[in-house]
């Protein structure tokens, strides 16, 4: 009888203790790049053939099928644009009359204002023949007023669409044909296209500090971030990735089983894990496993709706599988298009310049002889060439500080081969080597593309400036430079794989960029806009400010400061304000060896938080990490990485001192798990587990 009060008690203390507990979740993103299946797939690759036929050089240029191969004659696909001249109605002209008043609010006299307006319409088809399939077509169309300013002037205000028409309607046309180009893209890559896309992908995290599995739980979120990163959209899934699965549902399904009692707390707590299974099986091509846990999710009663929203998308996931006769959005994705590009429209009279947006127009220097080149010739002189590849690395720079928090920062320095400058060196500020580089492929004397940090990079000249940068190995990476008077890029069109067009937009002070903003013209994403407060060899502080929507006006704020202490030496801070009083700091100390690796990377979190991580070498390469997470002094855990035995230190030694895998210890520094051979094992209630093989 006392055995079994003893074990009630337990049980109850352990209960409440977990019960008494406060669950917050925050909804957390990770971003994972994957490869969009079509609706109506052609099976034989050998077909996957498309040409273009427009009397607009900008739609038979700019539409693109991901996937296939663009041919100038006889496509499987034959897509044909039609474009009829802007309609307009007659003029109307009203008037508004505004009473003037003393003091008494007596009418004293009237003044007469006027406005001009006129109804406008541009229309046009999109015609596809599938050979031996199907044939059928689309309308396309924008309507919309064109409106004069109010002036009380008739006179002035009747001749406002004489004088203004054709630049109106040119405008009209221009920005149809801009709107156009994202919808055919996007509805014909729907059905038949291969594009790659970025999923920021919904989880959710615990958030209650004094929760005793907060720890825990901010620790997977942070490696399903890392998994997420490793994934490419052009190459397959393999262990490497899903090694972690079997980890993420024994911590997760551990979690379930510690909250087993009908309240709200333990309800939030079980539909967390299980809509957080539900989303990682979903995303490594699970689609069963996610519609199981997404029952579950159902079956507990906290919130159904979710769980029915991720078994809609299993299932059309598993549809497009079965279309497609594959079983991953991960793979190789070819697409060629070896025909010659134009920059002239001779039929529509229009010219690269007019590309560019409207206010921009008279900044823009392109004519219509101007041939686009993929190859630029370089002199036999270097103090000629220095000036031409620099100002090529910087156009480079440029599309580089869309990335990450902000781009590339602290500058280091000019590579040299043969006397002459052939790239560039950054400070990576990244756990990982101490460098990015930028490198320019130069043979025979000729400039044929770049390489950055290990992508080739293919360049688009027009009369010896760089007009375009693209890269096939990255996705979205596509720009296409507009400059000021002196040459510098004002504006970057980069459009997206799904349709969509982002710009970024530049400003300069003391020849330098001083903000950049990031935007989407249509469709309801807000912007980005960075501020540079100083650049120097030494110093670099920034501030960004996200709108992700357009009716919304503040998301979070990051400012960030970086420091070069010493040659090897690196700190940054970072300040995220979130609003609401929700500000959090992080100070990054980094120490880089004498072979430009990374030696040590201490981050401090509020001042309370610690995580420090140090990395060894043999013969230059790494072979050992060490990763100690604190909190006011006191270790919370600790994790050895080896890469390779260690033979020289003996097998004498603990085996997480010398031999291949990784061990975490807990705060009592106590070692509880241990991988290593695609198997591992965990230390629970002072037994260790047998081996269990990673999922594959």
């Amino acid at each position: 009888m006392k055995l079994f009060n003893i074990r009630f008690i337990i049980i109850f203390l352990l209960t409440t203790t977990v019960f008494s507990q406060k669950v917050d979740l925050d909804k957390e993103r990770a971003s994972i790049y994957f490869v969009q299946l079509p609706e109506d797939p052609i099976l034989d690759k050998s077909k996957r053939t498309y040409s273009v036929h427009s009397s607009v050089t900008s739609f038979e240029e700019k539409i693109k099928l991901y996937g296939f191969t663009k041919t100038k004659e006889d496509g499987v696909i034959q897509i044909k644009i039609t474009v009829n001249d802007v309609g307009t109605t007659p003029v109307k002209i009203s008037e508004r009359i505004k009473e003037e008043k003393d003091r008494d609010g007596n009418v004293t006299g009237t003044k007469t204002f006027y406005q001009a307006s006129m109804q406008y319409a541009i229309t046009g088809k999109c015609f596809v023949t599938i050979k031996g399939k199907e044939e059928y077509n689309f309308p396309l169309g924008n309507k919309g007023e064109f409106k004069s300013k109010e002036t009380n002037s008739l006179e002035h205000t009747k001749k406002y669409f004489p004088t203004n028409r054709s630049t109106l309607v040119e405008n009209v046309k221009k920005q149809f044909i801009q709107d156009k180009i994202g919808l055919i893209n996007d509805k014909l890559n729907h059905f038949y296209g291969y594009p790659t896309d970025l999923r920021e992908q919904a989880f959710w995290v615990l958030d209650s500090e004094k929760n005793t599995d907060y720890e825990g739980y901010q620790r997977q979120y942070k490696r399903i971030k890392e998994v997420f990163l490793r994934m490419k959209a052009n190459q397959p899934v393999t262990s490497s990735h899903t090694q972690y699965l079997d980890n993420f549902e024994t911590y997760f399904n551990e979690l379930v089983e510690r909250y087993p009692l009908d309240s709200k707390k333990h309800k939030k707590m079980r539909y967390a894990s299980y809509f957080n299974l539900a989303q990682l099986y979903y995303n490594f091509d699970m689609p069963d496993k996610a519609i199981l846990y997404a029952n579950k999710l159902i079956e507990n009663g906290y919130d159904k709706s979710n769980g029915k929203k991720i078994i809609k998308r299993a299932n059309t996931l598993k549809e497009l599988f079965s279309k497609n006769k594959v079983s991953s959005t991960h793979f190789m994705v070819e697409t060629i298009d070896d025909l010659p590009h134009s920059p002239v429209d001779q039929n529509t009279e229009e010219t690269v310049k007019k590309e560019a947006p409207a206010h921009h127009k008279k900044e823009v220097t392109e004519s219509k002889n101007t041939i686009p080149n993929t190859i630029y010739q370089l002199s036999g002189n270097s103090e000629e060439n220095t000036p031409i590849i620099k100002k090529i690395i910087e156009d480079i720079e440029a599309t580089t500080l869309v990335f990450g928090d902000f781009g590339l920062m602290l500058e280091g320095e000019y590579t040299i081969e043969n006397d002459t400058v052939s790239g560039k060196k950054y400070y990576s500020l990244s756990n990982d080597d101490k460098y990015k580089k930028v490198s320019l492929i130069i043979k025979e004397g000729k400039i044929i593309g770049a390489d950055l940090n290990g992508s080739t990079l293919d360049i688009v000249f027009e009369d010896g400036i760089v007009k375009r940068i693209s890269a096939k190995s990255l996705s979205n990476f596509d720009y296409t430079f507009y400059r000021n008077a002196d040459g510098r890029v004002s504006k970057i069109e980069n459009p997206f794989s799904n349709g969509r067009v982002q710009w970024i937009d530049f400003t300069y002070k003391n020849g330098k960029v001083s903000e950049v903003i990031k935007y989407f013209k249509k469709g309801k994403l807000g912007k980005i806009v960075t501020t540079i407060l100083e650049s120097t060899p030494n110093t670099f502080k920034a501030s960004t400010s996200e709108y992700p929507h357009k009716v919304k006006e503040f998301s979070k704020q990051r400012n960030i400061t970086v420091s070069k202490l010493g040659e090897n030496k690196f700190k940054t801070e970072r300040v995220f304000d979130f609003g609401e009083g929700r500000v959090t700091k992080t100070v990054t100390n980094l120490q880089y060896t004498d072979f430009d690796k990374i030696k040590r990377s201490s981050k401090t979190t509020n001042e309370t938080k610690k995580d420090v991580e140090d990395y060894e070498y043999l013969d230059e390469k790494l072979s050992k990490t060490t990763r100690i997470v604190s909190k006011d002094g006191k270790t919370l855990s600790k994790t050895v990485n080896i890469f390779f035995d260690l033979k020289d230190q003996g097998a004498s030694l603990p085996e997480y001192e010398w031999r291949e895998g990784r061990y975490e210890f807990d705060a009592n520094n106590e070692l509880n798990f241990v991988e290593r051979d695609g198997k591992f094992k965990r230390k629970e209630n002072g037994a260790w587990s047998d081996w269990k093989y990673m999922s594959m």
